[in-house]
């Protein structure tokens, strides 16, 4: 497998500590304000809040990591080659009105597994080679874009070509 080129985990692990953090503050509280809260009690509140919020990074992390490499971009749980990516289109115009058109991309299905984009993310239109209108996304969608354009232009395939290799003239 090549070196990412660009790369957004989806979410981060340090959020985890809070649970244990407030827990200690609550045990710290109670023995300050003279509560009647056990100590276990905290302790398990403190455990059961980490355990959920793994969970939820961990499925925000499956669902919405972003890797793209050399030859494959990886969004959520999706895979897609370079190569099946045949244009790249730029991005909707900034600052337009609620009335004014969209591009025809904006409305495409979302790649990854997702029916959208995930909240936080901005889409990028792309054509597939099946001449399908899709999302890729990114919270840093600008950086994405701009390695994955040069991918994509490098693979477009040159006008001219047969796309059949070693049949020249005959």
């Amino acid at each position: 497998m090549s070196a990412p080129l660009f790369s957004e985990p989806g979410a981060r692990w340090w959020p985890i500590v809070l649970a244990p953090a407030f827990a200690l503050v609550g045990i710290v509280m109670d023995a300050v304000m003279g509560g009647g809260m056990p100590v276990p009690v905290w302790l398990v509140s403190g455990a059961v809040l980490a355990a959920v919020g793994a969970l939820i990074i961990h499925a925000a992390r499956t669902h919405t990591a972003v890797e793209l490499t050399g030859s494959t971009l990886r969004l959520g749980t999706d895979d897609i080659a370079i190569a099946d990516i045949v244009h790249v289109f730029p991005p909707a115009p900034k600052g337009r009105r609620r009335q004014d058109p969209r591009e025809p991309w904006e409305s495409a299905r979302s790649l990854g597994g997702l029916s959208v984009v995930p909240r936080g993310r901005r889409g990028i239109g792309v054509q597939l080679r099946s001449g399908a209108l899709r999302q890729a996304w990114a919270r840093d969608d600008a950086a994405l874009r701009a390695v994955l354009e040069p991918l994509v232009a490098r693979r477009r395939p040159r006008k001219g070509a047969t796309g059949v290799k070693g049949r020249g003239p005959q």
